[in-house]
């Protein structure tokens, strides 16, 4: 019975975000793409600052709030680079599916120098935010966003996936510089 449960449970998220640095980036990156994760972020941040939640009542809640995000973008972008998923999908693609796909998923939000090293990136969110605060503001907005009233099905329906791999890159970034 014990070897049936472990079998099950090598197919479950949670296990399969746990391994090697390299392991847990491709666990992210092939359940979510860089559009992907910007695309949630930015809509978690959208149901945060116009929901009647109480997270985020003042102005410098919101504030915050909103620099947290640019700021997490960065450290997605930095893990994307590091995951080389971007690569990995364009040797697999031909033809006019690779041409439309070298459309996607650029990084954006990070510079060219710090596109070729995101080291630098990932230590500077660190000095900026306590791990603590950063769970916290994560489990915050997961909040806001399964108890929102509006008609948000996709990012409730993916909400505890998309948690579960953010909250493995704040480990990443804390436990495995």
């Amino acid at each position: 019975m014990k070897k049936s449960q472990d079998k099950k449970m090598e197919y479950t998220l949670h296990y399969q975000l746990r391994g090697s640095r390299q392991e847990i980036l491709s666990v992210v990156f092939s359940n979510f793409d860089l559009d992907s994760m910007r695309e949630r972020l930015q809509a978690w941040l959208h149901i945060c600052l116009t929901n009647d939640y109480g997270g985020y009542d003042t102005g410098e809640d919101r504030k915050m709030l909103m620099s947290f995000c640019e700021d997490f973008e960065r450290i997605i972008e930095a893990f994307y680079i590091e995951s080389r998923a971007r690569e990995k999908v364009l040797q697999m693609l031909k033809g006019e599916a690779r041409k439309l796909f070298k459309k996607l998923n650029k990084c954006v939000a990070l510079s060219k120098e710090e596109r070729e090293n995101t080291l630098p990136v990932l230590i500077e969110f660190a000095k900026s935010y306590k791990k603590r605060y950063v769970r916290a503001e994560l489990l915050c907005m997961l909040e806001s966003v399964i108890i929102c009233d509006d008609d948000i099905g996709r990012e409730r329906f993916s909400a505890l996936t998309f948690f579960q791999c953010v909250n493995s890159l704040v480990g990443l970034i804390y436990n495995h510089r």
